[in-house]
């Protein structure tokens, strides 16, 4: 969980260690044993991970971000 300032738009921002933010847009549905929950769509959740050395599991979190949805990983979580 990251504490979230909500925006008009529905989305929100998050205030990083660095003194830098993050924009999350809206949430948009997804399903979790099948029931419908709200929730970061696939491409934002990469670029939420961006930024900062990943540690093993956000590269775990990421290939199966990409096995569940087929979103372009950038190379820094991509198998060797």
């Amino acid at each position: 969980m990251h504490p979230v300032t909500p925006a008009a738009q529905g989305g929100g921002t998050q205030a990083l260690p660095d003194g830098s933010s993050f924009y999350y847009p809206a949430p948009v549905e997804g399903m979790i044993a099948g029931r419908t929950v709200r929730c970061v769509d696939a491409v934002t959740q990469v670029n939420a991970h961006l930024g900062y050395e990943p540690s093993d599991k956000d590269r775990r979190d990421m290939l199966t971000l990409h096995a569940a949805t087929g979103v372009e990983l950038p190379s820094v979580f991509r198998p060797e």
